[in-house]
Parts: C-alpha cells; sequence; structure tokens
C-alpha cells in the first residue's frame, strides 16, 4: 500500500538588529497542514532541526561573539570549543576567563540552554552547520623564527 507523505520547503530566518537573516533551507516531512484565517500556513507534527554552530577558540573573540549570538538567536545552538581545559573550565564557572561589560549575565542566560563550552573539538566540529575559527594569529616574527633552518 503507498503511503502518501508531504513535504514542506522550510526557511529560518532570525532577526539580528531588525535585519531579517536567513540561515537555511531545508525540506521537512510533516503530516498535516492547515491554512487560518489571515492565510497562513500552520504546520502540525513538522520537525524542524535547530541551527548548530560550533566556534573554534573560547578567547577575547570567540567566547563573547557566541554568546551574544546565542542570546539573539534562542534557535541556535552554539558551542564555543578549545583546546585548553582551563579555559572551558572557566567559560563554564563563574569566574569568566575575560572581562567584557555585560558579559557574565549574558553567558548566565544562555549557558546550558543554547550556550555550550567544550573541549571535545571533534565532536562538536562534526555536528555543525556552521563553523567559526577564532584562534590566535602568529606574528610576522613567530613565523618567520619558526622558518628559519636549524643550525
Amino acid at each position: 500500500m503507498k503511503q502518501d507523505v508531504s513535504y514542506l520547503w522550510i526557511s529560518s530566518f532570525t532577526e539580528l538588529d531588525g535585519q531579517e537573516i536567513r540561515l537555511k533551507s531545508y525540506r521537512s516531512r510533516y503530516t498535516s497542514a492547515v491554512t487560518d484565517v489571515s492565510g497562513s500556513l500552520q504546520i502540525a507534527n513538522c520537525k524542524v532541526k535547530m541551527v548548530k554552530i560550533c566556534c573554534i577558540g573560547a578567547g577575547y573573540v570567540g567566547g563573547p561573539t557566541m554568546a551574544v549570538i546565542a542570546l539573539k538567536c534562542p534557535s541556535i545552538e552554539v558551542s564555543v570549543v578549545d583546546i585548553s581545559v582551563s579555559r572551558i573550565n572557566a567559560w563554564n564557572s563563574d569566574q569568566l576567563p575575560i572581562y567584557e561589560p555585560g558579559l557574565n549575565a549574558v553567558v548566565k542566560e544562555c549557558r546550558g540552554r543554547n550556550l555550550f563550552f567544550s573541549t571535545d573539538v571533534e565532536k562538536h566540529v562534526q555536528e555543525a552547520d556552521i563553523v567559526f575559527v577564532s584562534v590566535n594569529t602568529p606574528t610576522k616574527t613567530l613565523v618567520l623564527e619558526q622558518a628559519k633552518p636549524p643550525i
């Protein structure tokens, strides 16, 4: 017996500074849909995939940037990963590794809800839809020193 299956293209949008930004489009299976009086499509039993972001680097740029994204986009799961266990432990505590005005409140509001800090870099990168790299860039002096042949 052939089963009737319906699909709907869904676009995930978020708003940032008053501008609507398209994040992702995907096909979703649903079992029923009706149109309400305003003409909007109402979907029942629709499974929508949450967008996942991973940021490699939990320093002065990566940590605060991802915390703000998590605050402003609660439907996005944000993971910040770093190889430094002490840095990740600090992000998971009340003593953040850096200071920015208001950052403690933002992290407390989002941590455990849609903002996570981890040392499991490989796992979170593989699960992510979007990956940010926020690590120190070597200085010209350091690069030149490393390029010298051994004496």
